[in-house]
């Protein structure tokens, strides 16, 4: 797939490194094509971040209950300490209300890969963005999280579905830096992502590879 799964495009580097992907597993006697999984997307993110700071507000009272003193202001950034007051704000309905929801999505991404072996997606919909495009020192948490699925949404919904994924460095920019390209398999089948990564990397040999100081600074 070349695009997001809402629909929209990705940038240009993003979508030559999934098509020329496709190829390379053409070439190599896999049938490849052009599909996506059905859900939605901006339902399924919503849950898997509220379940997640449901979990993260636990975890960080667990700690401060086994040390018997709360979590000190520079112990947690101010992004993560909004997270957890969130957390802390959902009631039981609501995060049951949550693992069922993330149940249902699930179970429709599940219905794709009752067809297909392995999806390849982009890791980036945008070009590279420079460090520190992702500062944890605000306390919008909204905010972060848009910007986040702005450049990265490949991922999220495999973190929901526990699915094994893997990025590889398949395609590089003609300033001479990687660009990821996903692979994700099927429920329990890590092995099978593991060997075909093993393939593409003797296809695509990319150990040697290593990105210039100046490229890195032009990028």
């Amino acid at each position: 797939m070349t695009k997001t799964f809402t629909g929209e495009p990705v940038c240009a580097d993003s979508r030559e490194a999934v098509e020329q992907a496709g190829k390379l597993l053409a070439e190599m006697g896999h049938h490849v094509e052009e599909a996506a999984p059905h859900f939605d997307f901006e339902l399924l993110q919503k849950t898997i971040f509220s379940i997640l700071f449901a979990n993260l507000a636990v975890t960080v009272g667990d700690y401060e209950q086994q040390r018997g003193a709360p979590a000190r202001d520079e112990e947690l950034e101010p992004l993560s300490r909004a997270a957890i007051e969130r957390g802390r704000a959902m009631s039981l309905a609501q995060y049951l209300g949550a693992i069922a929801q993330l149940n249902r999505q699930v179970r429709r991404i599940g219905t794709f890969f009752e067809a297909q072996d392995v999806l390849v997606t982009p890791v980036l919909a945008t070009d590279l963005p420079p460090l520190g495009c992702l500062p944890t020192d605000g306390s919008d948490v909204d905010a972060h999280i848009d910007r986040l699925l702005a450049i990265a949404p490949f991922a999220v919904p495999f973190n929901g579905t526990g699915q094994p994924a893997i990025s590889l460095p398949l395609h590089w920019t003609a300033a001479g830096l990687p660009v990821g390209v996903q692979f994700v398999g099927k429920l329990g089948q890590d092995s099978v992502l593991l060997h075909l990564a093993a393939r593409l990397e003797e296809a695509r040999n990319w150990f040697q590879r290593r990105p210039s100081a100046i490229e890195i600074a032009a990028g």
